[in-house]
């Protein structure tokens, strides 16, 4: 993990005097990485590796964060000045640390390299970790009509005095003149099989070649065409059966109680195995018999987890040093907790994780943290749910500031859940991630001191109940991710101060909020305009916010509008806007024909939620012609509304629900909805038929039916299945359906 650190702070550093040392400190922990045994001592000097680049990256911050409190500038224009700065002489106010930092990275060097560390460049290292030892081939089996043979028969001892190219062509022509299967188990790179390709015929052959690996990229690489076989978790009764077959393969019919293995755990399973079988080679019993004696004790066999990590040892070593910190990061987070995949992306981001592909400029830091968590998924390391929410079970915790002799002052992310902070103040200045979700009922105001948490990148205040957020906000101008959405029954007091937040790339803000002036006078409403690198803005309220700061957005990507629209929106050019999303929500008043029809005018891709009445569905001439996604909710419509939408020619999903209709039929015509792959219905008491024209919806895959209780008739040839988990996804979109701890998106 340390690598990846250092790593971090020779892309943060620049031309900063200590970019060399940081360079050869990098190629030192190449070297440290390619072995698979350390020393004590060389784990202290990665710890102090770890130390040097957060202080050197400390230092840095310090300075221009002071720099543009002080003077008033632009962070980002204060940072480009240290730099250039830096380039040519000492900044006087930190050349003192940088002159100490220089001293001890060259004492850490010094001593890595009396241990035996040596520079180890990239390509040097690839060459290590890829070499492999002399494969013995002679393991191999055939399969013929007389049952399996040795693939090389009778010449175990010549292989060893075979020439690499004499063995393969042996191999090779065995394969090619008999039918065999040949199993090549746990081929770990891609490199590994290119060694040994040249053995094994793919085309052209009677005989079937089976290879099992742990990262999915190797099938891939292997024939990109090949039968993929994902084994899945098993479940609580598939661990039971297997265990049975595993301790018991001879017991024909035996009571046995069933153990709490767990999900998945197939490891656990062979744990139980081995305990059986050590049990009975001391006491000489059956395992049929020691079966009651295993299960008493069933905890003790499943608590030694030194299997559990040799396993995963193997495959953390054989990660690349970029994805490392990914994963162990994933042990700061308690067991069994559902936590969403973009939440974590953004994390890594905020952590440092995850550095710019400079070869590809276009490709944001988000599109490269998903590269690294899908192959961590690859790798079978991580696994997700159908709605991409990781759930952790035990990880080894990355207990990162070992050693430090002030590990609480020094602490770089802190997580609260469903407790109150209590009074006082958050006093952890290093603080570079705080996550305050889920703090039940109005736990008042954020404390002050939060201003002083200057290296904060990420934080969360998700479904909590705090009522104002203070004025000292405006100090983290390092802030990088800003979840503001918190009960949606409370309105929130914000300072006009996010302005500042100028490397601003994630901002959901609050459902209800009030804009707080430092000095009383006229309402204004919230700045956002300086936020050049903001690429995802949630809940912009155009009561509470200036429409025209959007326009000023210039990498702005996904934008959400809530409870209004403003057609200069559809004037400004948003060149890297990919998905507009627009909320109309009234809880007692009606929408009109003419209010809906002001979206009209919007040219590009959106998507349209509308909850409350409608008095009248505009015809699809007055709603955007590029709408990809519609949801009604509480519409109340007393006409069927399919003869309107069918006409929206890029409509691809369409959800009708909460009594949006009081009509009992919906009918389409022939080439209605002619881009509609996704329909549901919910909770719609009076429908009753639901009738296609033949050509109707040619492209609909999924109908999702729920809550319907007239509903009969529905079209032959379009399949239905039950909706209710998308359903619930789209419901808690909206806080008034959703007990007030919903969230529009993420």
């Amino acid at each position: 993990m340390a690598e990846s650190v250092v790593s971090f702070a020779v892309e943060k550093i620049g031309n900063l005097d200590l970019h060399s040392e940081l360079r050869q400190v990098q190629a030192l922990l190449m070297d440290v990485d390619a072995r698979r045994e350390r020393k004590e001592a060389v784990e202290e000097c990665v710890a102090q590796l770890r130390d040097f680049a957060y202080d050197a990256e400390d230092v840095i911050e310090r300075y221009y964060l002071k720099a543009a409190l002080t003077e008033g500038q632009n962070i980002i224009k204060a940072y480009a000045c240290f730099m250039a700065k830096c380039s040519c002489v000492q900044v006087h106010e930190v050349g003192t640390e940088i002159e100490g930092l220089k001293s001890r990275i060259s004492d850490i060097g010094n001593k890595m390299q009396k241990y035996g560390i040596q520079p180890l460049h990239e390509g040097e290292r690839k060459r290590a970790r890829a070499s492999l030892p002399k494969r013995t081939y002679a393991h191999f089996q055939e399969e013929d009509l007389s049952g399996g043979k040795m693939l090389i028969p009778n010449k175990r001892e010549e292989v060893t005095d075979m020439r690499n190219d004499e063995l393969v062509e042996t191999v090779y022509m065995t394969q090619k003149q008999k039918r065999c299967i040949v199993v090549l188990d746990d081929i770990w790179t891609k490199q590994a099989w290119d060694s040994l390709q040249a053995a094994f015929p793919i085309k052209d052959t009677r005989s079937k070649l089976l290879i099992t690996t742990r990262n999915k990229e190797v099938a891939e690489h292997i024939n990109p065409h090949c039968f993929l076989h994902e084994p899945q978790c098993l479940s609580h009764e598939e661990s039971w059966i297997l265990l049975k077959k595993r301790a018991f393969p001879e017991v024909k019919a035996v009571e046995l109680s069933s153990v709490g293995l767990g999900v998945g755990r197939g490891i656990a399973v062979d744990q139980v195995v081995e305990g059986i079988a050590r049990q009975s080679e001391m006491e000489g019993q059956t395992p049929d018999n020691e079966w009651e004696t295993v299960y008493r004790n069933i905890n003790l066999h499943l608590s030694d987890k030194s299997i559990l990590f040799e396993v995963l040892a193997l495959s953390y070593d054989d990660l690349p040093w970029h994805l490392k910190p990914c994963f162990l990061y994933l042990g700061s987070f308690p067991e069994d907790a559902k936590i969403p995949v973009k939440t974590i992306l953004r994390m890594w981001i905020a952590e440092g994780f995850v550095l710019p592909d400079d070869a590809k400029r276009e490709i944001t830091m988000e599109d490269v943290a998903e590269q690294y968590f899908m192959e961590l998924v690859k790798r079978g390391l991580v696994q997700t749910s159908h709605e991409r929410f990781l759930s952790f079970r035990k990880i080894q915790h990355d207990n990162e500031r070992e050693g430090s002799s002030s590990m609480a002052c020094r602490t770089r992310r802190i997580s609260l859940t469903m407790n109150g902070i209590g009074e006082g103040n958050i006093t952890l200045r290093f603080l570079r991630v705080l996550k305050l979700d889920d703090l039940d009922g109005k736990v008042g105001s954020l404390p002050e001191s939060v201003g002083d948490l200057v290296h904060l990148r990420f934080l969360s205040l998700a479904r909590s109940g705090f009522t104002s957020l203070p004025q000292s906000m405006g100090n983290l101008a390092c802030m990088e991710f800003l979840d503001l959405v918190m009960l949606q029954y409370i309105r929130i007091s914000i300072p006009n101060v996010l302005w500042k937040m100028r490397w601003l790339r994630y901002l959901r803000l609050p459902y209800k909020f009030d804009v707080k002036e430092k000095f009383h006078g006229a309402h204004k409403k919230l700045r956002l305009g300086t936020l050049k690198n903001l690429q995802t803005l949630r809940n912009f309220s155009l009561k509470e916010c200036d429409v025209n700061d959007v326009g000023k957005l210039t990498n702005l990507q996904k934008l959400t509008v809530v409870d209004s629209y403003d057609p200069q929106l559809a004037k400004f050019n948003l060149k890297h806007l990919q998905s507009l999303t627009i909320y109309f929500a009234h809880s007692y008043n009606s929408w009109t024909e003419g209010e809906l029809s002001k979206i009209s005018n919007y040219p590009h891709s959106c998507k349209l939620f509308i909850n409350g009445k409608i008095e009248k569905l505009p015809e699809h001439k007055s709603l955007p012609q590029q709408l990809r996604k519609l949801v009604l909710i509480c519409s109340q419509l007393k006409e069927d509304p399919m003869p309107i939408l069918e006409k929206l020619k890029s409509l691809v999903f369409l959800f009708v629900g909460y009594y949006a209709l009081w009509g009992n039929e919906m009918v389409c015509s022939a080439g209605g909805f002619p881009q509609l792959k996704h329909l549901i219905f919910y909770a719609l008491p009076n429908l009753e038929e639901w009738r296609a024209a033949e050509g109707a919806a040619p492209h609909l895959s999924r109908l999702g039916i729920e809550h319907c209780p007239k509903l009969r008739v529905v079209p032959s040839h379009v399949s239905t299945y039950y909706g209710g988990d998308e359903i619930y996804n789209e419901l808690k979109r909206w806080p008034q359906l959703s007990s007030g701890r919903g969230g529009r998106g993420a």
